[in-house]
């Protein structure tokens, strides 16, 4: 650390500071006064002066300590870079200045000199204490020139700090700045890159659509073709069904078609006619408009999804209202003619919202509810002549035994057997067999259904598209005919669902078929009786659930028992309440 311009002890007795002064500090020959030796000699004083120089020689050597001692203080004092230390140094200067003038005026003044050697000591303390002073003065101003140096030197160093702070958070601004940006970027770019993403899934959507219903257009058409090849195979096939069983069980042999005095309903019934052909014909039609329908449920248009669920909220709360009383029925009827008509110009919409009326009436056939739905499916039917097609196809899809025909086990794993006689995932089987025949009891109440205008508003009566029933009794006969023809196998396989929808055939059209067909219907019967029961009940065909067996087989031979005592009726439900009191059922 810098002394402040000190220099060291050799160097102080020659040259103090900036003093023109010397300092006689070492020893008694750099005194000025020794060439007056000689004078003094001769003094008679001699003894004196002797003296006077012994005790000069001494007091010069213990000035030369002090002063060696104080410029010491001093540098220490310096060096603490202090400014109350600085303070202190000025008074101890001070101080031993003080002191040492008064100890050499005390020492000299007590020995007799000459005045010009008095003067000279005199002269002496003086310099000594001016170099001390201006040496002082000296140290202080170089003292607050460094201060001022050191406070100039601590504020360039902050100004520096300062500065170097601002420029690290001018940086860190750019860099978050530009981390914004970047986010920004890849925010943006993400977004582009999901925008992109879903148009070319929807161009995908739109393009798998457009190969779906070219698809569905092909099926359609070959389809059509299948179907006739079915015709044709099915009629060859019954044929030969026919001649075989003729060979081995005549008495079970029955033709599929209905007896010569049966009545035309709409449909014409051929020998070539079967159950199965008939729902291939069905099937070529409507599957491809099932195809799109589904197509569009599951599409990208919202638009069309909302069209199509509107048609379903439309039609949904007349066809779950209908009860088993005239002035309901007729009111149903009434509202939904008017919401076809709405749609008849749109083929599509046209075909979902009868199609969604068909699915409603098939769910909703538990208890006495199938002729209530029978009455207002067949009116619906006799205004727009294609809706009892489209029950009809429902019917089929939703119930295997509606048809009826056999579907073999036989190379299929259990899930595509189940899937393929419309069985549910891990159905409890008596449940199964009981929505099976809740189906069977539909198509029978729609058989069996006759034609009443007073269910027609009047409104509606001039547009009949047909007079009878559009399904009616041949297509009942059509369905006992081909049950009686079905191979052994189908009722070894699944007797008791078999057995379960013969008696709900039975119980809900039987009648009307014996009433009209008579003796015909009554042979089958018998082969019903003597030939299906008795089989079905051998240990040729073992029921999955023996409980249930059981009890179908009982509602089969009492309904038989009825038949052979004369004591059939109409089925309950079958006459609707007539002035709306909620009580359904046969009034004798």
């Amino acid at each position: 650390m810098p002394k402040f311009g000190l220099v060291d002890s050799a160097q102080f007795r020659t040259t103090p500071c900036s003093t023109a002064h010397t300092l006689p500090l070492t020893d008694s020959n750099s005194i000025n006064h020794v060439s007056k030796k000689e004078a003094w000699s001769k003094s008679k004083n001699s003894l004196q002066l002797a003296q006077y120089y012994k005790i000069k020689e001494q007091q010069a050597q213990e000035r030369a300590m002090k002063t060696r001692a104080l410029i010491a203080d001093v540098d220490e004092l310096v060096s603490a870079d202090d400014n109350n230390r600085s303070e202190t140094l000025a008074a101890e200067v001070k101080r031993l200045v003080a002191a040492e003038e008064a100890r050499l005026k005390a020492t000299y003044g007590s020995i007799k000199l000459p005045n010009t050697e008095r003067k000279y000591m005199t002269d002496e303390v003086t310099a000594l204490a001016t170099a001390f002073k201006t040496n002082y003065q000296q140290l202080k101003a170089e003292k607050e020139v460094f201060i001022k140096q050191k406070e100039e030197e601590r504020k360039r160093r902050e100004e520096q700090e300062q500065k170097q702070r601002q420029e690290e958070e001018r940086k860190k601004r750019e860099a978050e700045e530009a981390e914004r940006k970047r986010k920004a970027e890849e925010e943006e770019k993400k977004k582009k890159a999901e925008e992109e993403k879903r148009r070319k899934e929807q161009e995908e959507k739109q393009r798998r659509d457009q190969q779906a219903a070219a698809d569905a257009a092909a099926q359609q058409a070959a389809a059509a073709a299948a179907a006739q090849q079915a015709q044709a195979q099915a009629a060859a096939q019954a044929q030969a069904q026919a001649q075989a069983q003729a060979q081995t069980q005549p008495a079970q042999t029955t033709s599929s078609q209905p007896p010569p005095t049966t009545a035309t309903t709409g449909r014409k019934i051929t020998s070539d006619t079967t159950a199965e052909s008939i729902f291939a014909s069905y099937h070529a039609e409507y599957n491809p408009l099932d195809v799109q329908l589904a197509s569009m449920k599951t599409g990208a248009d919202a638009a069309a999804k909302k069209v199509l669920l509107d048609i379903e909220r439309e039609i949904t709360p007349h066809a779950m209202g209908i009860t088993p009383a005239v002035p309901r029925c007729r009111d149903k009827i009434e509202h939904i003619c008017k919401i076809l008509q709405k749609y008849s110009t749109d083929r599509l919409k046209y075909y979902h919202c009868m199609r969604t009326l068909a699915r409603k009436l098939v769910a909703n056939s538990a208890g006495t509810l199938p002729f209530a739905n029978a009455a207002v499916g067949v009116h619906v039917g006799l205004i727009h002549v294609e809706f009892c097609k489209i029950w009809q196809y429902t019917m089929f899809l939703n119930c295997p035994y509606t048809v009826p025909r056999y579907i073999s086990k036989q190379g299929l794993q259990p899930d595509e057997y189940n899937k393929k006689i419309m069985r549910k995932p891990n159905e409890d089987h008596a449940l199964y067999c009981e929505r099976m025949k809740n189906v069977c009891a539909s198509l029978a109440a729609a058989i069996f259904t006759d034609v009443d205008l007073n269910l027609l508003p009047s409104s509606l009566q001039q547009n009949l598209g047909m007079k009878d029933n559009p399904i009616g009794l041949p297509i009942g006969w059509l369905w006992i005919a081909s049950f009686l023809n079905l191979p052994q196998g189908a009722f070894q396989e699944s007797v008791e669902v078999w057995t379960t929808v013969l008696v709900a055939f039975l119980t809900n059209c039987g009648y009307g078929l014996l009433a009209h067909y008579t003796s015909q219907f009554t042979a089958l019967l018998k082969t019903v009786e003597t030939q299906f029961l008795p089989f079905a009940t051998s240990p040729q065909c073992p029921p999955q659930d023996s409980g249930c067996m059981a009890a179908y087989v009982a509602q089969l031979k009492d309904w038989l028992q009825s038949y052979n005592q004369g004591q059939l009726r109409p089925p309950s439900g079958s006459v609707l309440d007539q002035y709306a009191t909620g009580q359904a059922g046969y009034d004798p």
